[in-house]
């Protein structure tokens, strides 16, 4: 319940594509995890159209669609964020 919560802190540009999107096979709420672990909204915007991209050309797989969201990416950010 509380990762499908923290969708609301997606750009709301973001949720809207995502509400109207036809069904993308791997696009789901585990590949958006680190989109919404950004806190800058553009940034958010990059990392989404990449993953969607690749979602649609047929990769199911999230460290092809953003490579640069390594473990490290991930602590910085999670660190960034405290809860």
């Amino acid at each position: 319940m509380t990762q499908i919560m923290k969708l609301r802190y997606l750009a709301p540009d973001i949720q809207e594509q995502i509400l109207f999107l036809p069904s993308m096979k791997g696009l789901n709420q585990r590949n958006l995890r680190p989109v919404v672990s950004r806190i800058d909204r553009d940034e958010q915007r990059r990392l989404f159209r990449k993953i969607a991209d690749r979602c649609s050309a047929g990769s199911h797989n999230l460290s092809d669609a953003a490579p640069e969201l390594g473990r490290t990416a991930l602590r910085r950010s999670n660190s960034a964020n405290p809860k």
